[in-house]
């Protein structure tokens, strides 16, 4: 009986170990994921300013073509 106790105990650990061990990467890849979120919104404010300079520019060469 003694030896069981001792089993149930050494798996108790083991999962205690396993459960810490996958909250880590759970908060690895949740970290991972906000890095991500903020490297993808700087890229669609970036894409924005980029689709308005686009429009700017191509007005601006309308202009042009009109006048020559």
């Amino acid at each position: 009986m003694r030896g069981c106790e001792l089993g149930a105990v050494g798996v108790c650990v083991c999962v205690c170990v396993c459960r810490r061990k996958l909250q880590a990467r759970i908060n690895e890849l949740e970290s991972a994921a906000e890095q991500a979120k903020g490297k993808s919104a700087k890229l669609e404010k970036d894409k924005s300013r980029l689709t308005m300079e686009i429009k700017d520019v191509t007005i601006q060469l309308d202009e042009v073509s009109d006048d020559c």
